[in-house]
């Protein structure tokens, strides 16, 4: 088997390494200078900042330690708790890297400020959450996060919490995004080992996972741009990239839906679908800023500043690319508070960023 797999995203080196496991021949083609995509990251001098502020939901019990365990490549992860700190309004409080007892629960409802008279709603919620409960197994179709969240409680603080759950699993406000997928996702996190941050940052990790790649055989090509994917009889046959044809028996594509039909065209896909991939949505962009620091001037490992305004109020917030003036720093990682050799000695690696909806009409002031 032939297999050409578009993009070296996470999602493209995932695809490259199950398939070369398998048995099949495979070419790696991808457009930028490194592998990652938006899971990347600089390196200014003897700093090394990500590309964005990202962990991972399920640390050395999740998929990417599984990919890099199937390539034979060591890949570490921090995962000790507390993972982070959260800002909410003038509430601070530790957000654990695991919710594995009663004990972690009751800590983030009342580090939130949830209200007494809401606190058995509120905890019940959760417990549904991450162990599973009857109420969305016998839903008979997708509801919001939101919408489940009000059946338990209508708690300022706790809506605000579980946006910012939807947000970090999802990116999308808790309105948009499906609760039985919320659900889904919280409970693989809570059966593994937490939330973890790679040992050598998102580039050290990425590398290496590169380097697993080529070990066993695959043909891993940077600067080569997809131009398009031909079809016969509705079936994947070659990819070209740099003017150049790489025959293929199966082509697995990370440049996203809309990104996809746009390389296959409307002829092979058909009208229907191509309308379909044209109408969807985006998920939330970030404007990033990142910072190589000579001394250091934040303690925790991340940091998630939320204003102090209702779950709706936030997610209009977002929506309408007000985020950028009322929480500019709403998500920050320090990779060198889990990683020290991401920075000089008294130094820090820094990336904080906000949030907003590419499609909004405030997306030209978004990237001001």
């Amino acid at each position: 088997l032939q297999a050409v797999v578009v993009g070296a995203g996470m999602g493209g080196l995932a695809a490259a390494a199950r398939l070369v496991t398998g048995g099949a021949q495979v070419t790696l083609l991808e457009a930028g200078d490194r592998p990652g995509g938006k899971v990347s990251g600089h390196r200014w001098g003897d700093h090394t900042v990500d590309f964005a502020p990202h962990v991972f939901s399920m640390g050395k019990g999740g998929e990417v330690a599984r990919i890099t365990r199937m390539l034979g490549v060591e890949q570490e992860f921090v995962d000790d708790s507390p993972l982070a700190k959260v800002v909410l309004g003038e509430r601070r409080f530790p957000f654990p890297a695991r919710f594995r007892s009663l004990v972690d629960i009751v800590r983030l409802v009342l580090g939130a400020g949830v209200r007494p008279q809401n606190w058995l709603g509120s905890a019940r919620h959760f417990l549904a959450m991450t162990r599973g409960g009857p109420d969305l197994r016998d839903e008979p179709g997708e509801i919001s996060v939101r919408e489940w969240t009000s059946r338990y409680t209508d708690d300022r603080a706790y809506h605000q919490i579980i946006n910012m759950f939807s947000i970090l699993a999802f990116v999308v406000t808790y309105d948009r995004a499906s609760a039985q997928e919320m659900a889904a996702s919280i409970q693989r996190m809570v059966r593994s080992s937490g939330v973890g941050y790679p040992v050598g940052g998102l580039m050290g990790m990425t590398d290496r996972m590169v380097e697993g790649l080529r070990a066993h055989g695959v043909d891993v090509r940077f600067g080569h741009r997809v131009e398009r994917i031909e079809t016969e009889e509705g079936r994947a046959r070659a990819v070209w990239a740099n003017g150049r044809r790489f025959e293929a028996d199966v082509v697995l594509s990370n440049a996203g839906v809309r990104g996809t039909a746009a390389l296959v065209g409307e002829q092979a896909l058909g009208p229907e679908y191509a309308r379909h991939a044209e109408g969807l949505e985006d998920s939330l962009a970030g404007i990033m800023v990142r910072y190589a620091l000579d001394r250091q001037v934040i303690d925790d490992r991340v940091l998630f500043v939320m204003p102090d305004i209702t779950g709706d109020e936030f997610s209009d917030a977002v929506e309408a690319g007000e985020m950028l003036r009322l929480e500019p720093g709403f998500y920050v990682t320090v990779g060198s508070n889990f990683d020290p050799a991401l920075a000089p000695p008294g130094g820090q690696s820094v990336v904080c960023g906000t949030l907003y909806y590419p499609e909004s009409d405030r997306e030209e002031e978004a990237q001001r």
